[in-house]
């Protein structure tokens, strides 16, 4: 009679054997010199639609983000052009003047030809709101970002109206970055405060002795570069889960490598700035405004709002409950608790308060039994706001 699969003796027959290879790493483009008739926003126009094409897909079935911001609108302008009139788009709203040029700005975008427009405001569901399902205690992944309250309510309107896939603006930024050595030499723009105050080996002050010794050997035995950056890879594995489980597929075609390799190929002025996506948008037509908004295209102010009425709150309650991280050397509780006044006192330095909560929320919920069943739907889901 043989061995069971997880007896000992099995084990140490068959444990040897085992050997784990990574692949070679992936190859990856320098930036060239251009010809003198070379045209970098023809080029890209081209092969993101060739990119598009790779997918097979409805268009009727199909939703563009279209938050405003260069990645997104650049997507969501190609899918117009293929498919006039047939793809939605959708978006999570911000709020104040922020929203105000949101507004303004995905008109202008929409007018190059869509569907059916979905949008959720971000102010009535912040991250960590009392009622909202994090503080719930329904399980998360840390790195899903902070927005997920807002984004899963919008990913549920796509699904109650139909859709099947959804594409997205994520690669944008990595496939745009500029290189150290591309940044030597130019003059950076003064930030308004750092995001964290920092020890002499630059690591978080939050950290606690057990942090600190894991933040030194984070790169040991790292995998490879792929043709994708990690930090992409990073956020798939974080969000597809959300996007799946609600029958949507995500499509990233900023990621795709052949966008990557065009990218990374290009002269330094090209990405910088995001000088190749704006320039596009200046070529089909659009505003200054649309392609370069006064106001920054993030969701920080968000964020910072959320922080406020609710997270520092939060992270206080859970440091006086007892901090698992505290307990096991990972945070430091004394510098968490100077953080925490600090932002309350100034609201600077958001994510000494953010990082560390999502942290500490996201391991607890995971700790936590998986409930049965799956989230309602949003009730007012299958009302498209139309435009």
């Amino acid at each position: 009679m043989g061995h069971g699969a997880g007896s000992p003796d099995h084990q140490r027959r068959w444990a040897p054997r085992l050997r784990i290879d990574y692949p070679e790493p992936g190859r990856h483009a320098l930036p060239r010199r251009l010809r003198d008739d070379a045209d970098p926003i023809a080029a890209f126009d081209d092969l993101l639609a060739q990119v598009i094409d790779q997918w097979e897909f409805t268009p009727d079935t199909a939703v563009a983000d279209l938050s405003g911001g260069m990645d997104s609108a650049n997507v969501a302008l190609s899918l117009a052009q293929l498919h006039p009139g047939r793809v939605a788009t959708g978006a999570m709203l911000l709020t104040g003047p922020y929203g105000q040029q949101q507004a303004r700005r995905r008109a202008e975008l929409r007018r190059a030809g869509f569907a059916e427009d979905y949008r959720l405001a971000m102010v009535d569901h912040l991250p960590f709101a009392p009622e909202g399902p994090r503080v719930r205690g329904e399980q998360f992944h840390p790195q899903e970002g902070p927005y997920a309250e807002a984004r899963n309510l919008l990913l549920d309107r796509y699904a109650a109206a139909g859709a099947t896939v959804v594409f997205t603006g994520l690669g944008g930024d990595e496939a745009m970055k500029l290189r150290t050595g591309e940044t030597a030499h130019r003059p950076t723009k003064p930030r308004r405060e750092p995001p964290l105050r920092t020890g002499h080996n630059h690591e978080p002050l939050y950290l606690g002795g057990r942090g600190r010794r894991l933040l030194a050997a984070r790169y040991d035995d790292a995998a490879p570069i792929g043709p994708t950056l990690w930090s992409i890879l990073d956020a798939y594995a974080a969000l597809y889960p959300h996007y799946m489980r609600r029958g949507l597929w995500p499509i990233n075609p900023l990621a795709a490598p052949q966008i990557v390799r065009l990218a990374e190929s290009l002269p330094a002025l090209w990405r910088e700035g995001k000088r190749l996506l704006r320039g596009r948008l200046t070529r089909r037509g659009f505003s200054h405004e649309v392609a370069h908004p006064p106001l920054p295209e993030n969701f920080q102010h968000i964020l910072d709002l959320a922080m406020r009425r609710h997270g520092v709150r939060l992270l206080e309650s859970l440091l006086d409950g007892g901090s698992r991280l505290v307990a096991d050397g990972y945070l430091d509780e004394a510098e968490l608790r100077r953080a925490c006044h600090c932002f309350a006192t100034t609201g600077q330095r958001t994510y000494e308060v953010y990082r560390p909560l999502i942290l500490e929320a996201g391991l607890r919920s995971l700790h936590r039994p998986v409930r049965s069943g799956s989230a309602p739907a949003d009730p007012a889901a299958a009302q498209p706001d139309g435009t």
